[in-house]
């Protein structure tokens, strides 16, 4: 088992690496006659979103245990990704925060503004998938020596992910934090209630 999971989780690795580079990014190196300012840094953006599509995949790794009903995992999974996606736009669309380098103004330096920052919906898919692998894992195999290995890999991608966002600019803590909230408790939820 433990084989199959470190070759899938390098295949995705190296197969999603170059699909996360974003070529309209909003990156901004601005300079100041006193300092440079650099408020994203693409390297953390691009790093953030190839660990969250890591982490999505990672519910794949239940497809190699014998399951009850072809259906039950990916009907599980897609209404916790659904149900994370619905909760993050409900909130983005209510909750208009801008994302920080539109509070650059303060340095005489317009910054392109968008309201979409509250929450991250990087770190609530990431979440939602690592709580979903974790809690249906869980389920099935309790005595596994894998029950711990699972939640720790796909926690510590999403958390990563997380800080990933934080660091490129893209995100607020407390977006990041709400994010981490939704994901877990909307993945776990599902895979406790549905599979």
């Amino acid at each position: 088992m433990f084989k199959r999971m470190f070759f899938l989780l390098s295949f995705i690795l190296f197969v999603m690496s170059p699909l996360t580079a974003d070529d309209n990014s909003m990156e901004l190196n601005l300079t100041n006659d006193l300092f440079e300012i650099e408020f994203f840094d693409p390297t953390a953006d691009t790093l953030s979103s190839t660990l969250t599509y890591t982490t999505l995949a990672l519910p794949a790794l239940l497809l190699f245990e014998e399951q009850d009903s072809p259906w039950g995992l990916p009907l599980a999974y897609g209404t916790a990704i659904g149900s994370t996606l619905l909760i993050k736009s409900t909130l983005k669309l209510f909750i208009e925060k801008q994302r920080p380098p539109a509070y650059i103004d303060r340095f005489g330096v317009e910054g392109q503004k968008s309201s979409d920052s509250f929450p991250s919906g990087h770190t609530a898919l990431s979440f939602a998938a690592a709580s979903f692998v974790s809690v249906a894992y869980a389920k099935e195999h309790r005595d596994s020596s894998m029950a711990l290995a699972i939640p720790a890999i796909s926690f510590g991608f999403s958390t990563l992910s997380g800080t990933f966002r934080f660091s490129s600019g893209s995100h607020f803590p407390i977006d990041i934090f709400a994010g981490a909230l939704i994901g877990t408790v909307t993945g776990g939820l599902c895979a406790y209630l549905l599979y």
